[in-house]
C-alpha cells in the first residue's frame, strides 16, 4: 500500500466521486443493511397493506345493527401452524349485508379464521361518523392480524446497520480528504462474538505515534490476512483529533494516488459492485409499491 500513496498531496485533498461511493456503500454493515432493508420492506408493504385496523378505526364512536353474511371464500393468508406450515388455518373473507339508522342498505367484508362466523345472521359494527365503513363485529377489516406490526423491526434494524455504515464511510473520506498519513503496529486482537461467512470477526487495535503521542486505531474485519501481513498497517488520522483515523487495508476497496496526489480507487471502476444491491433493492421497492397502489 505503501507505493500506492508515494505521491499524495497535503491535506485537503481530492478524493474520487468513485472512491466516495465505494466507501459510502462499501463494506459489511452496508451489503447486510440494504439487504435487510430491502427484503423487510417488501415483507412489510406486503404484511401492511393486509394489516387490520380496526382497532384503531373503532375507536371513534359507533353503532350495532344486524347483519347478513351472503357469502364466504378463502385468502391466500392463514395464522399458526409450524413452519412448514402444519395445522395452520386458513383466514376467510366474509362478504356481508346490512342497514344502518338511518335504512340505507351496505354492503362490507370482514376478515376471521376459518368456521369463525358460523352463523348467517351477524352483528355488525359500523361507524356513526361514516356508516359504510363496518365490519362484523369480533372480525377484522383486513386478513393480516394487528400483531404482524413487529415486522416492521426488520428494516428499522436494516436501515440501522445502513447508517451505521455510512456514517463509517463519510468518516473514512473525510480522513482521506484531510488526513494525514501515518503507521500503526497491531498491539492486540480479539476475536467478537460476530461471525460473517461462518468466519470469526476481530478487533484488531493498532497503536501510532502522532505528535509525539501514542493514539490507537481499531478495525473490527473477518479478513485479518489484509491487516495483519506487514509489521505496520498505513493508516490516516485526523490530525486535529488523531484519535480518529482509518487503517487504509480496512477499506472496503484500495485506494491510491493519481498524477496530481489525490485519492482515486486502484481498480476504477471496484465501486460498482458496491452499488448493486442498494440500487435494485430501492427499484424492485419502487417496483413494488406502485403496482400495490394501482
Amino acid at each position: 500500500m505503501a507505493e500506492e500513496l508515494i505521491n499524495l498531496n497535503n491535506p485537503p485533498r481530492r478524493v474520487s466521486l468513485g472512491t466516495k461511493l465505494a466507501e459510502l456503500f462499501g463494506g459489511f454493515n452496508n451489503v447486510f443493511g440494504w439487504l435487510f432493508f430491502s427484503i423487510g420492506m417488501l415483507f412489510t408493504t406486503i404484511f401492511f397493506s393486509n394489516m387490520d385496523t380496526g382497532f384503531l378505526v373503532f375507536m371513534m364512536p359507533s353503532q350495532e345493527t344486524g347483519g347478513s353474511i351472503v357469502r364466504s371464500e378463502p385468502t391466500s393468508f392463514s395464522e399458526g401452524g409450524d413452519k412448514h406450515g402444519h395445522n395452520s388455518k386458513k383466514i376467510f373473507a366474509y362478504y356481508f349485508e346490512y342497514t344502518d339508522a338511518g335504512a340505507i342498505k351496505h354492503k362490507g367484508k370482514s376478515f376471521a379464521i376459518e368456521g369463525s362466523c358460523r352463523e348467517q345472521e351477524v352483528t355488525v359494527q359500523y361507524l356513526s361518523s361514516n356508516p359504510a365503513i363496518a365490519r362484523i363485529k369480533g372480525c377484522r377489516m383486513k386478513p393480516v392480524s394487528p400483531f404482524a406490526f413487529f415486522i416492521i423491526l426488520f428494516p428499522v434494524v436494516g436501515m440501522l446497520f445502513i447508517i451505521r455504515g455510512m456514517k463509517k464511510g463519510i468518516a473514512s473520506i473525510r480522513l482521506l480528504g484531510n488526513g494525514v498519513v501515518g503507521k500503526g503496529r497491531m498491539i492486540s486482537m480479539n476475536p467478537t462474538n460476530e461471525r460473517i461467512n461462518n468466519k470469526p470477526v476481530y478487533e484488531l487495535i493498532f497503536e501510532f505515534k502522532a505528535d509525539s503521542t501514542i493514539y490507537k486505531a481499531k478495525a473490527r474485519t473477518h479478513k485479518v490476512e489484509a491487516l495483519t501481513d506487514e509489521k505496520e498497517e498505513l493508516l490516516m488520522y485526523d490530525p486535529d483529533e488523531p484519535g480518529k483515523a482509518v487503517l487504509l487495508d480496512d477499506l472496503p476497496s484500495a485506494v491510491k494516488t493519481d498524477t496530481n496526489g489525490d485519492i482515486k480507487l486502484k481498480h476504477p471502476l471496484s465501486f460498482i459492485p458496491r452499488m448493486i444491491i442498494p440500487c435494485f433493492s430501492l427499484i424492485f421497492i419502487l417496483i413494488f409499491i406502485v403496482l400495490k397502489t394501482r
